[in-house]
């Protein structure tokens, strides 16, 4: 066969099957069908539910680190049925689902994310119970002492579990570590020591990528502990480009402000609020810091400036009070009043008693409100320091601000009352009745005063100030209705001598003579540091009622009483009681022995004028009795003394009388007399004339009369010294210039009228018929009926 047909039959052999080969077919198909069988087995047979489990809790991992939190809850509710079939992965199960309502805490605030974490502390718990594989153990109990703080449980048994649970997981250390910080400084009260220490551990961890939160934590903890130096150093680690730097380099600032270093505060501060844009709490604290460090280094204006710049950027800042406060001390120091007031008003308008900030308190703030407020009233500034007594009420203590309304108005009220000792017509009136609405109104004051403070402090002494103005403003009703309350209750006898006292003066102007002098009598038989200003009083009350005899021997009684600093002011004014008393009762000479001793023992009393022109009155009033007593002299050696003892008191009288004189005109010069000055001026001039009358020295007395002439409108003072120049000029022979003096007193005569004249004791056509007869003895003798018509 050649080689064609041997292919050729290999071809064929191909196409037809050998039987020996028919033996695989079977084969074959068994193998098909065995595996089919196989396959169809295995997918009929269920997966195990562990591996199932297994698969789902992987999934339910993979969902919470994705924070899928739907896909994470639908996971581990498959998952918590499985474990009905693989009971030992229930625990497991139980954390997951406390790490699921964990991780919604962290999402979430406020009482949400309690209410999230206590659900995780129920799971973490139930899952502690059920068990958990060994090396998940350290865990579970970290996750469950952190719900648990979350939860609202104890900060320190919280602490205490984390603590613990770190020193076996280094992977949430960082985590850890920055919460018991947390812990710590929320714990109460907080516990500074301990967060300062957990902090050290966070900045030690490698795995802490961004050191710069941390130490700024730490710059903060440093300085609440006062370790300023450590706080400037870790906080200046803090790079500039960083987050943290602004703030870091603000509590920089602050550092050096509270160690006093104005000047490197200023230097941290400067720039930082050169470059601010937003109004933070960093901005308002760097302001108002700047401010108090400016101040520090005697820059005022840029002090004031940057206070400004915190009302007007940062308005609802607790530094915006403290601004307000600031500037206006420095408006009061440069005494501009009303704007030092506008910012006591805004700094004061929110604040109470009891008001706290973080720089100062209401009770640290009284002190400098209260010596501004002095520095007013000692200035005589009474409305700026009445309107800042009022903005005191909200911060002062219960009283203290009505009863420095009280005090300004009543130093208001007498300064009036003083002013209108000097003044004259309506003038003199309008300072009279602002005196008295002053001191009226203090007396409510006081009283208002007594009603916040109760029977607590001082309320007595303010009921005492409040009826002592009530008597002052003319208002004796009130003062004796607080008096008599008082009285009624329990007093000290110094206290009861008192109310004795100020109640006998309310009644004596109420013209309860009776009932004062019983109260007066009783003070003043008490011995005290008072009794002398009681007898005093009840002295008054007795020369009232015209007991002259029993009113001069208790002024007797004063004036041989040891006088004490505090008796002066009553010592002088019994003198002159006593001195009225003995005028009363004629008796100048004894009078003028006082007085005499008046000037030898007190000549810087304020009543130094008064009191000399007594002392001249008592001396011309005797050298008149004087006179009587020579007319009645019963021989010669009698009248030769009455003489010279006449002489002697119109000497005195003329000395004491021209001392006055010049006292009043050279007080005149400088300002307006005060009316009762400008009639002693008068009388003084009246009493010198009649002194050098009766001297023979004409001339001078003339010069006297001619003064008041000069200032004395037509009264009859001015007609009696018309009178009396008239008889000068007459024994001087000047007769022209005594009819001139005669002719003027009839003009100043007609222009007087008959009201003024009635306490004369000539009356008109007396008066005319002297004038005409005076100037008919200038004329010659067939010219004197003339004159006399």
């Amino acid at each position: 066969m050649d080689g064609l047909a041997r292919a050729d039959h290999r071809t064929q052999a191909a196409h037809e099957p050998d039987w020996r080969d028919l033996w695989q077919l079977p084969t074959f198909l068994v193998g098909v069908l065995a595996l089919a069988a196989v396959i169809a087995y295995g997918l009929a047979r269920p997966t195990p539910p562990a591996v199932v489990l297994q698969q789902t809790l992987l999934a339910a991992e993979q969902a919470l680190a994705a924070n899928d939190i739907e896909t994470a809850q639908e996971r581990l509710e498959a998952a918590l049925l499985l474990t009905d079939q693989v009971e030992s992965r229930r625990g497991e199960v139980l954390f997951l689902r406390g790490k699921l309502l964990a991780q919604q805490g962290d999402n979430a605030t406020g009482s949400l994310r309690a209410d999230f974490y206590a659900k995780a502390r129920v799971w973490f718990q139930a899952a502690e119970q059920a068990g958990v594989p060994k090396e998940l153990g350290p865990l579970l109990r970290y996750k469950l002492a952190v719900a648990d703080y979350y939860a609202g449980g104890k900060p320190a048994r919280a602490a205490q579990e984390i603590q613990a649970a770190l020193n076996e997981l280094p992977a949430e250390r960082v985590a850890g570590y920055a919460l018991l910080v947390e812990i710590y400084l929320n714990s109460t009260p907080p516990d500074r020591e301990a967060a300062l220490q957990a902090n050290e551990r966070l900045l030690a961890q490698a795995g802490l990528t961004n050191p710069n939160p941390a130490r700024l934590q730490r710059g903060e903890l440093l300085l609440l502990l006062d370790n300023h130096e450590e706080a400037q150093l870790v906080l200046s680690r803090i790079p500039a480009d960083a987050p943290e730097f602004p703030k870091a380099r603000h509590l920089r600032a602050r550092s050096h402000f509270q160690l006093g270093e104005w000047s490197k505060a200023v230097e941290l501060w400067e720039p930082a609020v050169a470059g601010a844009a937003e109004p933070t709490p960093e901005l308002a604290q760097a302001l108002y810091g700047l401010g108090v460090c400016y101040l520090a280094l005697n820059k005022p204006s840029q002090a004031q400036s940057v206070w400004q710049r915190v009302e007007r950027e940062v308005p609802r800042s607790p530094e915006t009070t403290m601004a307000a406060f600031k500037l206006a001390l420095l408006h009061a120091a440069a005494g501009q009043h009303e704007d030092a007031l506008a910012q006591f008003r805004q700094a004061l308008s929110l604040m109470t008693p009891d008001w706290k900030g973080p720089y100062a308190d209401a009770a640290s703030l009284r002190p400098q409100v209260e010596s501004v407020w002095s520095a007013w009233l000692e200035a005589g500034q009474y409305a700026s320091a009445l309107e800042l007594a009022r903005l005191y009420g909200k911060i002062a203590l219960p009283g203290e601000a009505a009863r420095r309304c009280a005090a300004v108005r009543q130093r208001e009220g007498v300064a009036a009352l003083r002013l209108a000792e000097r003044a004259t017509g309506g003038q003199r009136q309008e300072l009279v009745q602002l005196g008295r609405r002053c001191l009226h109104e203090a007396a409510g004051y006081y009283e208002e005063a007594v009603r916040a403070m109760g029977l607590e402090g001082d309320s007595a002494d303010m009921l005492w100030l409040a009826a002592e103005n009530y008597l002052q403003a003319q208002e004796p009703e009130r003062a004796a209705r607080i008096l008599e309350t008082l009285l009624r209750g329990v007093l000290t006898p110094a206290r009861r001598q008192e109310a004795q006292l100020a109640l006998g003066e309310a009644y004596q102007a109420l013209r309860k003579s009776a009932a004062a002098a019983v109260l007066l009598k009783q003070a003043a038989e008490q011995e005290g540091p008072l009794q002398l200003r009681a007898r005093y009083l009840y002295a008054l009350v007795l020369i009232d009622q015209n007991k002259y005899d029993e009113a001069e021997a208790v002024l007797r009684q004063i004036m041989v009483m040891p006088m004490l600093e505090r008796g002066l002011e009553e010592l002088r004014l019994a003198r002159f009681a006593l001195v009225h008393v003995l005028f009363k009762r004629e008796a100048y000479a004894d009078a003028a022995d006082y007085l005499e001793k008046a000037l030898a023992t007190d000549p810087d009393q304020p009543q130094l004028i008064a009191t000399r022109y007594w002392l001249a009155e008592a001396y011309r009033r005797a050298a008149r009795q004087d006179r009587k007593s020579i007319s009645a002299a019963d021989s010669g050696a009698a009248r030769e003394f009455y003489v010279k003892q006449k002489r002697l008191q119109l000497e005195k009288a003329r000395d004491q009388f021209a001392q006055v004189i010049a006292g009043l005109q050279q007080a005149g010069s400088e300002i307006p007399l005060a009316p009762e000055e400008a009639v002693r001026l008068r009388e003084s001039r009246l009493g010198l004339g009649e002194a050098l009358i009766h001297l023979g020295n004409y001339e001078e007395a003339a010069d006297a009369y001619r003064a008041v002439l000069e200032h004395e409108p037509p009264s009859l003072a001015s007609v009696t010294a018309a009178m009396h120049l008239t008889q000068c000029l007459l024994m001087l022979k000047r007769l022209d210039e005594a009819r001139q003096s005669a002719a003027r007193g009839l003009e100043i005569l007609g222009k007087v009228s008959d009201r003024d004249l009635e306490t004369a004791q000539t009356d008109r056509a007396a008066w005319q018929e002297w004038f005409k007869n005076a100037t008919a003895s200038t004329l010659p003798p067939e010219r004197a009926q003339e004159g006399r018509r």
